[in-house]
């Protein structure tokens, strides 16, 4: 009985004065038993005969106009496979005869032992029930005690209808709770993190997961870890900013993420801007047909080093490339390998660059000095030779000189392109918002909402998986070495069964094969029916579906803002439902033990009482 502070205490008798009377009979028991199976197996065994022989005669009276070879062939089939099934069942009843009667007398012979196992495992599980749930109801009695009698009563009226969904959303809280979880040990791993920083960015990925970006929890682990280890300069404050940004880029553009990274901490790096402009920028390139090869993030990676170098500002060394790929530049490598062809030989000091200058009546030693001293100096000697080169009159120098400044990608290109990047222009602006014009259309579809929600849930539940997992790893821990111990003896008892039922198989498929083509000539014209109704269906459907979408649309964005404004008022409610559970959980990690050890013991007896 319940004591008043709580506890609960059992108390076990066991009368063994009958017990060899009651091995006796149970050995008799046992042989009774072993007769009647055989008995049933051969009544089963003739049952099987006698439906095989009516589905033989069914199958050969069906397909008797049209085959009578098959009829013949599946007859003789059946009739040899049956006899087959006689012998085999007749051996197995034999063997099922004499495994009982020997493993009776074992029976008898450990029942006395288990029998005493029980006895003593019952006296240990009593004292540690009553000393596992000493103070359990007073716990649970703290945790009730916070709870308003509305919410018991609300929360009691709507049990029955939200079984089902409290089991789904159990699970998905779990799982949501170990993929978090799995992500942050991950990246406690990769980064070398404190326990204090792992739950800070633990933090960032919900919010950037709940955000709509990113495949996962571990998606996103992985773009923050290459942050983390590429963009130094990045704060943990600007973290999940940049996380999102380069998620959006790579939606937008189908621009790799990780390359994304690579491109925005060059353009950092080399011109000394925030992640925030580099992603704006990205952005804008792509929108000017920077993508167009796919490669804007390693061609900024690989060439902005030679802009900087020349003095231009990101804006410039971006609206160069823009203006280049508008006039007719096929490839943007071939416009960065042009410029830093140029970078190199206006310093190399070369009879070439000289000569090249000289066409254009302009002394290479002197300008020369100005781009070695680079930054402004460097950036008003390219414009200056770019604009002797643009004003020549002669087809002829003007080409030479091209071609002894830019190289061979002065040909490959075409004055028209090279010249037009010379001419800068101001197409990419850092002050515009791009990042924010493309968020705030890029994720307004259905599905995407649809996602958005599913993953604000998502979210909610965590706390709950968090609680719960615990308790699981508890109860694994308890019944894994149980399963480990018995499933071999129940896999060793059941292979005799399964040995049987393979020897079924071969007769049954040969069965099966002689039926089945005449079951497809069957088949065959219900199957063009249904084909020509689906395609006279389908249509129509498509029609109905772009009418109703439309309103269906409507109705989601309409209901969407009070349902989420409904889940972020039931979060306190869910506090304290999670609350309630702690004790509840508690009671259960800690009755796991006792549990496991009388499911063993009684575990070992039933099994071996059946061998």
């Amino acid at each position: 009985m319940p004591e008043s502070d709580g506890r609960v205490e059992f108390e076990v008798r066991a009368d063994l004065s009958k017990i060899d009377a009651d091995m006796a009979e149970a050995g008799k028991k046992v042989s009774e038993a072993a007769q009647k199976g055989a008995k049933k197996q051969e009544e089963v065994v003739e049952k099987a005969q006698e439906n095989i022989s009516q589905a033989v005669k069914k199958a050969n009276d069906e397909i008797e106009n049209d085959n009578s070879k098959t009829q013949k062939n599946i007859t003789d089939t059946a009739k040899k496979q049956s006899d087959k099934v006689v012998q085999t069942e007749k051996k197995n009843k034999e063997a099922v005869t004499q495994t009982a009667k020997k493993e009776g007398d074992k029976v008898v012979d450990n029942y006395k032992k288990d029998t005493q196992e029980i006895i003593n495992s019952t006296d240990t599980l009593s004292s540690e029930v009553e000393k596992k749930t000493s103070g359990i109801g007073s716990k649970i009695g703290a945790g009730l005690k916070g709870v308003g009698k509305g919410i018991g009563v609300a929360v009691g009226a709507g049990l029955a209808a939200a079984g089902t969904v409290a089991v789904a959303a159990t699970g998905k809280a779990i799982s949501a709770a170990n993929d978090l979880d799995k992500a942050n040990n991950q990246l406690t791993a990769a980064l070398g993190l404190t326990a204090e920083e792992a739950e800070k960015y633990g933090d960032i990925i919900k919010k950037v997961y709940g955000d709509n970006y990113g495949e996962s929890f571990d998606d996103i682990f992985n773009t923050l870890a290459l942050i983390k280890q590429q963009m130094k300069d990045v704060t943990d404050d600007e973290l999940q900013k940049v996380i999102e940004s380069a998620y959006l880029l790579s939606d937008t553009y189908d621009i790799d993420v990780s390359e994304g990274i690579r491109g925005a901490n060059a353009l950092m790096k080399q011109f000394g801007i925030t992640a925030k402009e580099a992603y704006n920028l990205l952005a804008q390139g792509a929108e000017k047909g920077l993508n167009q090869n796919g490669d804007i993030a390693d061609q900024l990676a690989e060439y902005s080093t030679y802009y900087a170098d020349m003095g231009f500002t990101v804006e410039e060394a971006m609206s160069m490339m823009a203006e280049g790929a508008k006039n007719g530049a096929f490839q943007v490598d071939f416009l960065n390998d042009a410029f830093k062809e140029f970078s190199i030989r206006a310093k190399d000091g070369s009879q070439t660059t000289a000569d090249g200058m000289a066409l254009l009546g302009l002394d290479a030693t002197k300008l020369g000095e100005e781009f070695a001293a680079g930054g402004d100096r460097a950036y008003q000697a390219f414009k200056l030779v770019n604009e002797k080169l643009a004003a020549c009159e002669s087809d002829v120098d003007r080409n030479a000189a091209g071609v002894a400044l830019y190289g061979t990608k002065w040909e490959d290109l075409g004055e028209d392109a090279v010249l037009a990047m010379a001419k800068i222009g101001d197409s990419i602006d850092k002050t515009r918002d791009k990042l924010g014009e493309m968020g705030s259309v890029k994720y307004n579809s259905l599905s995407d909402m649809c996602n958005g929600l599913s993953r604000t849930i998502e979210l909610l539940l965590i706390p709950l998986g968090e609680q719960i997992i615990p308790v699981l790893k508890d109860i694994i821990e308890l019944i894994e070495p149980i399963i480990s111990e018995l499933l071999p003896q129940i896999i060793e008892q059941v292979k005799p069964i399964l040995d049987s039922v393979s020897e079924l198989i071969p007769p049954l498929i040969e069965l099966i094969t002689g039926i089945l083509p005449q079951f497809m000539e069957l088949l065959k014209p219900i199957l063009e029916s249904v084909t020509r109704i689906i395609q006279k269906l389908v249509p129509t459907l498509i029609k109905l579906f772009d009418k109703l979408l439309p309103p269906i649309i409507k109705i989601v964005d309409t209901l969407l803002p009070p349902l989420i404004e409904v889940i972020e008022a039931l979060l306190p409610i869910l506090d304290v439902v999670i609350e309630l559970l702690t004790p509840i959980l508690e009671l259960v990690s800690e009755l796991a033990e006792p549990l496991g050890a009388v499911i063993s013991a009684v575990g070992k007896l039933l099994l071996r009482g059946k061998l």
